[in-house]
């Protein structure tokens, strides 16, 4: 089973990537994902400590308290080596 984290303070942004990444699992039933949805970086933390890490991190760059990238640097502190995909609505921070 495939474990997918999603963080992203803002509901709107939330709910248009879950629903993408919702929509990619269902058209490949065969993949076997499970989408954990949270608001926050701490949330994040807490929810990979509980479920032994995800294998994949869907990370917002800007969130108040600890942001996406924050949140990187901390899961990687934690041992992990999942892959993380950054995302952000600002310009400041696109390529």
């Amino acid at each position: 089973m495939l474990k997918i984290a999603l963080c992203d303070d803002e509901p709107g942004q939330r709910s248009l990537t879950g629903g993408l990444l919702r929509e990619y699992m269902e058209q490949r039933p065969s993949l076997a994902a499970r989408l954990t949805v949270v608001s926050s970086g701490e949330e994040l933390l807490e929810q990979a400590e509980a479920e032994g890490g995800f294998d994949l991190y869907v990370l917002d760059v800007i969130m108040p308290e600890l942001s996406g990238i924050d949140v990187g640097v901390k899961l990687r502190e934690l041992g992990s080596d999942a892959p993380i995909i950054y995302l952000t609505t600002s310009p400041d921070y696109a390529v």
